[in-house]
């Protein structure tokens, strides 16, 4: 009978994300990213990649398998291996064929592209702007050409958002004799300056 031994390299790996993606652990970028990783090293004689810290508890099936009945043998074939070795295969065949059919369903729609729009509308209601928020909408806007600019100026989400910093900016001159960081009310009053600037400055 062969002996029961754990097996590390990029053949447990493989199996592990497999595994994990099978039953939810990864999802399908995750798992192609570090599939990719694993193939990478093998095809390229590279050190095998570590996986995960959260993938270490998951254990790869080890399975026992008795050789066939043959005359003149004490061994005995035993059906239910054959059965769990079929099993384990089937669970790493159907995870790469969901991972690289895409897995979509029907009824998936592609995700929606921001517009300034939306990204104004979601910092008027913002109460504390996040610095990533700002930059996206600024980013959006410095590609914008100066018709379309002259355009957008014209809209309800453009006057709103221009009265909306000059109040924050007010807001914030107020909270200069309560601060208890002069440097981060500076570097956030500045930034609140340069926003405006940017977006009204033709």
């Amino acid at each position: 009978m062969a002996s029961e031994k754990k097996k590390s390299g990029k053949g447990s790996n493989l199996r592990i994300l497999s595994i994990a993606y099978a039953t939810g652990r990864l999802d399908r970028d995750a798992y192609i990213r570090l599939r990719t990783a694993q193939l990478s090293s093998l095809n390229f004689n590279k050190p095998i990649p570590p996986l995960p810290e959260e993938l270490a508890d998951i254990e790869v099936p080890m399975i026992k398998i008795d050789s066939p009945y043959m005359e003149g043998s004490s061994k005995k074939f035993n059906p239910r291996l054959w059965i769990a070795a079929a099993v384990v295969l089937l669970v790493l065949i159907s995870g790469a064929y969901i991972a690289f059919s895409g897995g979509i369903k029907l009824d998936q729609k592609p995700a929606k592209q921001p517009t300034l729009a939306g990204l104004a509308d979601e910092l008027l209601a913002a109460p504390i702007w996040k610095e990533r928020d700002i930059d996206m909408f600024k980013d959006m806007w410095a590609d914008y050409s100066d018709p379309a600019k002259a355009k957008a100026r014209e809209a309800e989400w453009y006057v709103s958002l221009e009265n909306e910093i000059i109040k924050r900016i007010n807001q914030k001159k107020l909270e200069r004799e309560s601060t208890d960081d002069l440097r981060e009310y500076q570097k956030q009053l500045n930034a609140l300056r340069v926003f405006y600037a940017e977006l009204t400055i033709e």
